[in-house]
Parts: C-alpha cells; structure tokens; sequence
C-alpha cells in the first residue's frame, strides 16, 4: 500500500509520498525528508500506523526542512560565492586542471565532468580553509591536543561532529556558507576536544574561541543548511 502526506511548500500544497524501512537494529523512529520523497526508518516493533502517525507529528518540521535552500547545481552555473569571494565559473578546454586565476574558477575538460571537477576542487579548498583554523582554535587553549584526522563528509544532519578519539568531521555543503559560520563551526567541533558535551564549560569555551556572534552563525546554518 502506498502512503504519502499532504505538505505545504513554496506557497503550495504538495503531495510526497512515504517510504517506510524497517530495520532491526534501530531503536527510534528516523525521518529523512527530501523533495522526492519522506524517507521513516522504523523498530521492527513500531508498526506503520504509528509511524504514519509520527509522520504527521511532525509536519511542520518537515516543512520547515525542505523548505530550507535546495542544494546548488554545480554544472549550471557560472558564478559562486565562496569563502566570502565571488567568482566567476568558465569551462575550458586547455589542460590547466582546476584553478583559480583572479576572479575566476577555470574548470578543464569535456562540460559533462564540470560538475565533479568543481566540486572535488572547493572541498579541497575548503578542507584546507578548515585544517588552518582547527590549528588556529587549537592553539588559543591552554591544553593541545590534536586531531587524529579532519574531514569532510556528505552527510544530511549534522555540520560537523567530534569523535571519542579526536576525528573531526565536517559536513561539505559548508562549501555555500560564508566564513564566520565556518569559522562557528570548527570552533564548535575544536571545543569539543576538550568538553565532550554541551555543557555550559562548554559553551564558554567556545565563545572564547569564536569571538563572534554564535546566535547568528546558528540561525545561518538553520535556515541555509
């Protein structure tokens, strides 16, 4: 039987249909919206009225999220903001590889590789743009402990996240965030370095080491990300 749920978006009513999974090993309900679909992975022992019913819990949330900026097409657009600087995108077909020359992004090669090319180049970019304020945070506390590894990862939830053993992780869609958020951001996950939680020391500590406006850098990654 298919399910589906009656969702307000862009001024519209939309219908999208439900894709229910279940898996053993969960233990909670998990809601994935996305604009083709609401993806609910569910207990073996949560039956699917209870999940549809779950479903509708939550619209409004649901809304909230896919009414949230759809990520750019790499291969349409010939112009980006990135780390807080406007470029130009052109195709070429002289072996320069991916590059920066001035104002503008070079990106070689056949246009249906445009999209790949750009996207590995500003995640390197940005993963290095990262890598010199994990050191930069690091050095402001009073302890130095070192990140095993940074990287980046696509993931739909979070923005960053910190292991028990020191891996820092970041989300790549920050390619389209302006630099004080980055910079939130890294110092967010850098402080949890030291507070494995979030407490109120640690909260101190990373308003120390962000020194900027932590409510506007949350309300960017909220509405944008």
């Amino acid at each position: 039987m298919q399910h589906s749920i009656s969702l307000m978006l862009a001024g519209e009513q939309r219908e999208l249909p439900i894709i229910i999974t279940i898996n053993k090993r969960s233990n909670k309900i998990i809601l994935k919206p996305s604009i083709e679909g609401i993806k609910i992975t569910v207990p073996n022992k949560i039956s699917i009225p209870i999940a549809l019913k779950f479903s509708e819990e939550k619209r409004g949330w649901i809304e909230r999220q896919l009414s949230k900026k759809q990520p750019i097409n790499l291969a349409n657009i010939d112009k980006i903001t990135f780390l807080d600087k406007e470029y130009d995108i052109k195709s070429t077909q002289e072996k320069l590889g991916t590059q920066i020359i001035g104002n503008t992004i070079y990106v070689s090669g056949a246009p249906e590789f445009k999209e790949r090319r750009l996207n590995d180049f500003l995640k390197k970019e940005l993963l290095a743009y990262i890598e010199d304020k994990v050191k930069f945070y690091s050095k402001q506390l009073c302890f130095f402990r070192r990140p095993k590894r940074i990287a980046l990862k696509t993931v739909s939830t979070r923005h960053g996240s910190c292991s028990a053993t020191g891996n820092l992780c970041f989300s790549d869609k920050l390619i389209y965030a302006p630099c004080y958020v980055i910079d939130y951001v890294v110092a967010h996950e850098v402080s949890h370095l030291k507070e494995m939680n979030h407490s109120i020391s640690f909260w101190k500590l990373c308003d120390k080491l962000y020194k900027g406006d932590i409510d506007q850098a949350k309300t960017w990654l909220k509405v944008n990300l």
